[in-house]
């Protein structure tokens, strides 16, 4: 009876582990340009994107200075909503940019964002010429542009999500297999027993 009434409880916690999961705080990867790096000149630029999933609440992305370290000159980004909310609006320094290196935007939770269509927007807020900057990106690609024909990158943004983590459930689910190995064994040894003792 004992037996029995384990095995309905490890049936009962895996599924409620399936309908109420453990949600685990991951990055995922929202929009990938697939394309390349754009030089960004004197104008705006605009990248939208739709997130697979809810409780976007991280940004990610890259910025390149072509190997050049600049000391002059401001960045400017940001991102909106598809209810023209500003998520979050960054005005940076290029001596703090950094080639090639993700810049990570944290902020307050969208709950519904898979709902939603997002821009991220970014221009220079001081454009000194003969500086090089550029974005990862997918949609100004042109035979001028000498990143044009690296499609190795593209524009990669990362969403902070709590996804559904099966690892519990898993782990209940191979309980219960060994479990029922385990009983499966011990009634053939206890058969083999009482035919033994009967051959007696």
């Amino acid at each position: 009876m004992k037996k029995k009434i384990i095995f309905i409880v490890l049936l009962v916690l895996l599924v409620l582990s399936l309908i109420f999961p453990v949600y685990s705080h991951i990055y995922v990867k929202d929009f990938d340009g697939k394309e390349t790096a754009i030089e960004i000149e004197n104008e705006t630029y605009t990248f939208s994107f739709k997130p697979k999933g809810d409780n976007l609440e991280t940004f990610m992305f890259r910025l390149a200075t072509y190997g050049e370290k600049y000391t002059k000159g401001k960045i400017h980004y940001k991102l909106v909503d598809s209810d023209n909310n500003i998520i979050f609006d960054v005005s940076k320094d290029l001596s703090d940019v950094k080639d090639s290196i993700y810049i990570e935007e944290s902020f307050e939770r969208q709950k519904n964002s898979s709902k939603k269509t997002y821009s991220f927007i970014i221009c220079f807020d001081e454009y000194i010429k003969g500086q090089r900057m550029g974005v990862w990106g997918n949609d100004k690609g042109s035979p001028n542009n000498f990143l044009a024909d690296n499609t190795g990158y593209g524009l990669e943004l990362y969403t902070k999500q709590n996804v559904p983590n099966p690892t519990i459930s898993w782990f209940i689910l191979i309980i219960i297999v060994i479990y029922t190995i385990y009983l499966i064994l011990e009634k053939d040894f206890k058969d083999e027993k009482d035919k033994k003792k009967t051959s007696r």
